[in-house]
C-alpha cells in the first residue's frame, strides 16, 4: 500500500504477522492517503516521481502462526500487540518521517487543514490539545479534508495534502461499564481506546478537483464557555512568534522568517477564531475565507555582523557586546523579529536599536550614545540604566555575546551541544516526540514533557551553523521558560543533557565543532 504523506510517497509494507482481517483493517484506515485514491483530483500530492520514496513495514509483536499467516522472523519497523496499538504505531511513524523527509523544504504547520471547492485551504494551527482533530471533525463535512495533524506548504503557497486516518477515542462500551452505577470503570477510564479512522468513514469529505493553495493560517483558541465564535485579527509580529512554535524543523528553511512573513502575506494575514465547541467554528468559516487585511509590510535585516559600531578585525580584544549568532531577521515596523537557536525573539523598544547596532562588536558607552540619539532620553528613570537592564536580558537569551580584554586565559572552551542528525522531531506544544533513525528497525517514538521537552527545544539544530549551543545558554533558556533563577534549574538541565548525550539524541561539541572522546564526556579518561 503506498500513501501520500506530505508530498512524500511512503510504502506500507504488512509482515507475515499479519492475517487478512488485520490487512484490511489497516488499509481501510489509510484509504484517505493512498496514492491511488488521490490520483483523480488535480491536487499536487508528491514532490518527486511516483516512485515510493520509502519503505515501512508494520506487523504484529510475535505474532503466532496460523494457517493463513505463518510465523515469520522478519522484524517490522513498526510491531505492537495488537491492531488497535499498531495502527496508532504506525501513524505516528509515518509521520515522523515524511516530516523528516521534507526537512528545510516545506513550511510543515501543525495544524488541521480543511479546503473548499475551489482548493483554498484554511490551516488551523495550534498545539495538541487545543482541538484540531476535533475541528477537522466538525468542518469536515462541509469542507474537503486536508489533514488533522500536518499542513505542509511550499515556497509558491501550494498546500502538500496528508490526508492520514483519525485518531478517535471510542465510547465507553458495556463490558467497561459498572452495572450498578452506570459509569466507566477506573481501568477503562484511565486508559481509553483509540481507533485509527479513514475520514471517509467519519463522513468527511474528499479533496476538490483543483489545486490547493493557502487560503488562510488561523490560530485557534478553544475557550470553554466562550459563546458564538470571535475571529480576530492578529499582527504580523504576533502571528510569527506564535507560529513558529508549531512548525516542524522551521529553522532549516531557507531564510525561514522571511518564508513565513511572505506566505502570511499571500494569504491575506493571520486570524485567531475564539470559541467554545468545535460545532460552532462552521459559522465562523465564511468570514475566515473572506476577511484579509492589508500588508502591515516588513522589511528583511541584514545579518552581516560588520554593521557594529566599533567593528574590528581582533574582535577578543575588544570589551563590549556583540551580536549571538542569529538565522534570519525581519523588521516589522518598529518591531524585530530575530530567530536564534530555533526560538523567534520579538524585541521591541531600545531592543532592535541594541541588537542591530552591536554587529561585530560595540561598547556599552556606544551603545548607550546610539540609544539615545535614535529615542531620546527616557522621561523617567536613567537612561544608561535602562540599556544596562536590555542588554542583560539579550545576553540571558543569547542573542548578545560580551567581549573581554585579550588577558591570555586558558580555560578550557565551554562544551556545546546540538540534536543527533539522525534523530526526528514532531513538536506538539505540551510534548517533544523524538525518533532515532540510526537503525530504523529498532526506532521507537520517545515523549519529552514539561521540563525535558523545554530543554530540547533550548539546544537547537545546528542548522545556521553555530556548532550548537552551549550549556549556560541552554540553561538560562530553560530558567526564562519557568521564570526562575538559573541556578534553580542548572543541575537537572546538566543531568538530562548528560542523559539525552547517554541515548544518543544530543551530541555534546567543544568550541571548535570537534565530537569530545565518549571516554572523557563518560566519566573522564584514564591518566
Amino acid at each position: 500500500m503506498i500513501v501520500d504523506a506530505l508530498g512524500s510517497r511512503i510504502r506500507i509494507d504488512f509482515a507475515a504477522s499479519l492475517d487478512r482481517s488485520q490487512r484490511e483493517s489497516l488499509r481501510a484506515a489509510w484509504a484517505g492517503a493512498s496514492a491511488r485514491a488521490q490520483t483523480s483530483t488535480k491536487a499536487q500530492t508528491s514532490t518527486g516521481d511516483d516512485a515510493a520514496e520509502l519503505v515501512i513495514s508494520a506487523g504484529i509483536a510475535d505474532g503466532p502462526a496460523t494457517a493463513t499467516s505463518p510465523a515469520s522472523t522478519e522484524r517490522a519497523d513498526v510491531a505492537a500487540a495488537d491492531t488497535a496499538t499498531l495502527a496508532s504505531a504506525l501513524s505516528a511513524r509515518v509521520t515522523l518521517a515524511a516530516i523528516e523527509r521534507q526537512r528545510g523544504r516545506l513550511l510543515m504547520l501543525h495544524a488541521c487543514g480543511l479546503v473548499t471547492a475551489d482548493g483554498a485551504v484554511l490551516a488551523f494551527v495550534g498545539p495538541s490539545g487545543r482541538g484540531k482533530t476535533t475541528a477537522a471533525r466538525a468542518l469536515g463535512s462541509r469542507y474537503g479534508y486536508v489533514s488533522d495533524e500536518t499542513i505542509a506548504v511550499d515556497a509558491s503557497g501550494t498546500v502538500l495534502p496528508y490526508r492520514k486516518p483519525l485518531s478517535v477515542i471510542e465510547p465507553a462500551s458495556a463490558a467497561a461499564t459498572d452495572p450498578a452505577t452506570g459509569t466507566m470503570t477506573s481501568a477503562d477510564a484511565a486508559v481509553r481506546p483509540k481507533r485509527q479512522l479513514a475520514p471517509s468513514a467519519l463522513g468527511l469529505l474528499p479533496l476538490p478537483d483543483a489545486s490547493l493553495r493557502l487560503g488562510g493560517i488561523i490560530l485557534l483558541d478553544r475557550r470553554p464557555g466562550a459563546g458564538d465564535p470571535r475571529v480576530e485579527e492578529v499582527p504580523l509580529a504576533e502571528a510569527i512568534a506564535a507560529i513558529v512554535p508549531e512548525a516542524s524543523y522551521f529553522a532549516e528553511l531557507p531564510r525561514p522568517l522571511r518564508y513565513l512573513a511572505t506566505l502570511i502575506e499571500r494569504s491575506g494575514g493571520v486570524r485567531r477564531v475564539v470559541y467554545g465547541e468545535a460545532d460552532h467554528l462552521a459559522a465562523a468559516v465564511p468570514e475566515l475565507l473572506t476577511a484579509h487585511s492589508e500588508p502591515e509590510g516588513w522589511e528583511p535585516v541584514d545579518l552581516d555582523a560588520r554593521t557594529g559600531l566599533d567593528a574590528r578585525t581582533d574582535l577578543e580584544a575588544a570589551e563590549g557586546y556583540r551580536r549571538g549568532a542569529a538565522l534570519d531577521a525581519i523588521a516589522v515596523g518598529p518591531e524585530l523579529l530575530v530567530l536564534s537557536d530555533g526560538v523567534v525573539h520579538v524585541l521591541s523598544g531600545i531592543g532592535p536599536q541594541l541588537w542591530l547596532r552591536a554587529g561585530s562588536g560595540a561598547s556599552e558607552t556606544r551603545l548607550l550614545a546610539s540609544v539615545v540619539e535614535l529615542h531620546g532620553l527616557p522621561p523617567h528613570g536613567d537612561a544608561a540604566e535602562a540599556v544596562s537592564e536590555a542588554i542583560a536580558r539579550l545576553l540571558a537569551v543569547g542573542l548578545l555575546e560580551a567581549l573581554g580584554p585579550a588577558d591570555g586565559s586558558t580555560d578550557a572552551p565551554a562544551s556545546r551541544w546540538r540534536r543527533a542528525e539522525h534523530v526526528a522531531a514532531v513538536d506538539s506544544g505540551d510534548r517533544v516526540v523524538v525518533l532515532d533513525l540510526a537503525d530504523p528497525a529498532s526506532a521507537t517514538p520517545q515523549a519529552l514533557a514539561g521540563s525535558a521537552a523545554a530543554i530540547w527545544r533550548a539546544i537547537g539544530t545546528d542548522a545556521d551553523g553555530t556548532g550548537g549551543r552551549d550549556t549556560e545558554a541552554i540553561v538560562a533558556h530553560v530558567a526564562g521558560s519557568y521564570a526562575v533563577e538559573p541556578a534553580a534549574v542548572r543541575a537537572d538541565v546538566e543531568a538530562f543533557l548528560r542523559e539525552l548525550r547517554a541515548r544518543a539524541l544530543v551530541r555534546e561539541i567543544d568550541t571548535d565543532a570537534r565530537e569530545l572522546d565518549d571516554t572523557i564526556t563518560s566519566g573522564g579518561a584514564d591518566a
